[in-house]
């Protein structure tokens, strides 16, 4: 038997973890496709076009030194038989079909998804010019908000249902690796329930959309045409049938139990013309009304619900006065009690999770300003790492105690334990810091480790090294930085923050400047020796 031919592929994608993100999925579909050249930047990957003469191309459209329009523009002059696949961003949608025209065969979204790939990879291999799929053109028109005149014959006279799912609590632009990983486990487990549980007719072809700097995805069914216009006569009526949203609601909870689930949907089908307003719709009520802990459907009329100011965002004075009093007398047990008793009656009234998340940084700030322990890069860390217990929470009182020991560590520094070795304890967490900095490290995950509350792990590491761990951590981050923009100057500001832990290249920006008194730019043109 003939052995089946092996397809030849060259990646290009300025951004290194989405890089290697992208070759896996490529590997995982199967043995018929071999990475055989990674690029860094266009002019990288037009030269290994060159050299390789690969069978396919994947390239990002943004990249250093040349573009990947001009990638695919030379390649498909000088090697018409390669197959290029745009990689892009919503925002890049006019530059993806300016690819197709150049001979791309297909394009795919950022970030890419598993079935996404292997569709793309399917396609490919029976030598299908697939250009842009029903799926895709739809999630670009949806979300970068195409003028209506611009929509494709395919979509003219087609109605959609729209929904927006939140699996777990809302996290909003939150993107740390271990959330993200949390949230990618959940859509597993209940994407099906997300497809196949949706109250709406048969008919309707659906697909998920991934919600742009968020983790919720929108649900779009696409109705069926009869004699040129959607029938939807018949649909409207089951559109606001509520007790089919709340049937799909216990199946999407039960697929991820013990997490909440927010469902936000329209009570009427839309024209394409009007997806991308009601997008926005439904993007504003997740973000005022979800909840922590608690699954719920809200459903909009038309054109949406007009919302009130809502419960204030931050603690009452007396809320203030009292916490601060505590925390100057240094009654630990008090502070408990109080602190624990807020988040209670937070969940007993259902405050919506944009009024949590601003009560707790408060929490944070208030025992800072009282003790003045940590340094503003340690408050920094511990924002988020009491951003990621809220969002990866199943209640919130059921993280109530884990919020209040990350508090507790900004407000005290004793404990009421004694270890016999605190030098060998501060030596063992230096070491693990050392070997570890590069990953997302909490002062909570310290704390499992090595067996004590995170205010006895502070104290015992300030005691012998004189700082707290999560400073001695970040000095450890920003040496490794000024490492690598030393010796590698052709590595963006982006991609030294992810070597060093930071995902976010703007806090990254803002930790660099605030520990080294300079800024990355500044620091880049002349490093110290």
């Amino acid at each position: 038997m003939s052995k089946q031919p092996v397809f030849r592929v060259v990646v290009a994608e300025d951004e290194p973890m989405i890089l290697n993100n992208i070759c896996a999925k490529i590997e995982r579909v199967g043995a018929r496709f071999e990475i055989v050249g990674r690029a860094m930047n266009g002019l990288e990957a037009w030269e290994m076009v060159e050299r390789l003469q690969p069978d396919v191309l994947f390239t990002d459209i943004r990249m250093p030194i040349m573009d990947g329009i001009e990638v695919i523009r030379r390649a498909a002059e000088r090697f018409p038989d390669l197959q290029s696949v745009v990689v892009s961003g919503y925002d890049d949608f006019s530059y993806a079909r300016l690819a197709i025209r150049y001979g791309a065969k297909d394009y795919l979204l950022k970030p890419v998804e598993a079935e996404d790939m292997e569709t793309t990879l399917h396609k490919l291999l029976e030598g299908k010019p697939a250009g842009s799929s029903e799926r895709e053109l739809l999630a670009a028109s949806l979300l970068s908000g195409r003028p209506a005149e611009d929509c494709p014959p395919l979509f003219a006279n087609r109605t959609f249902w729209l929904a927006l799912v939140q699996l777990g609590n809302y996290a909003g632009s939150s993107a740390s690796a271990e959330l993200a990983s949390f949230y990618d486990e959940l859509w597993t487990r209940g994407g099906s329930a997300a497809l196949d549980a949706a109250p709406w007719p048969s008919g309707p072809t659906r697909t998920l959309v991934r919600q742009p700097r968020s983790s919720a995805r929108f649900v779009v069914g696409m109705c069926e045409t009869h004699g040129g216009t959607a029938d939807t006569g018949a649909n409207e009526a089951k559109a606001t049938d509520e007790a089919g949203y709340e049937r799909w609601l216990r199946a999407l909870c039960q697929s991820v139990s013990p997490y909440p689930v927010t469902v936000v949907a329209g009570t009427d089908t839309v024209a394409y013309r009007e997806l991308f307003e009601r997008s926005q719709q439904l993007s504003l009520a997740l973000e005022r009304e979800a909840v922590p802990g608690h699954a719920q459907v809200l459903r909009l009329a038309g054109a949406g619900q007009a919302h009130g100011s809502g419960p204030s965002p931050w603690l009452e004075t007396n809320e203030q006065h009292k916490i601060g009093t505590i925390v100057q007398s240094g009654k630990k047990a008090s502070l408990r009690t109080e602190i624990l008793g807020l988040i209670g009656r937070w969940e007993e009234r259902r405050d919506p999770q944009r009024i949590v998340e601003k009560r707790l940084l408060q929490l944070l700030q208030l025992v800072h300003q009282r003790t003045l322990l940590l340094s503003e890069d340690e408050i920094g860390h511990l924002e988020l790492e009491l951003l990621d217990k809220l969002y990866m929470a199943p209640s919130l009182t059921g993280v109530a105690a884990e919020l209040y020991e990350l508090l507790e560590s900004a407000a005290f520094v004793d404990d009421e334990r004694e270890h016999r070795d605190t030098h060998e304890l501060a030596d063992h967490i230096a070491h693990y810091l050392s070997a570890n900095f590069a990953s997302p490290v909490t002062l909570s995950e310290l704390s499992d480790k090595f067996s004590f509350s995170p205010s006895y792990v502070t104290k015992v590491f300030k005691q012998h090294r004189g700082i707290g761990p999560l400073k001695y951590l970040i000095s450890l981050r920003m040496e490794e930085a000024k490492r690598l923009i030393a010796r590698h100057p052709e590595l963006s500001f982006k991609e030294i923050g992810a070597s060093v832990g930071y995902e976010d290249p703007n806090y990254f920006s803002r930790i660099f400047k605030s520990t080294t008194g300079t800024s990355l730019s500044d620091y880049s043109r002349c490093p110290a020796k």
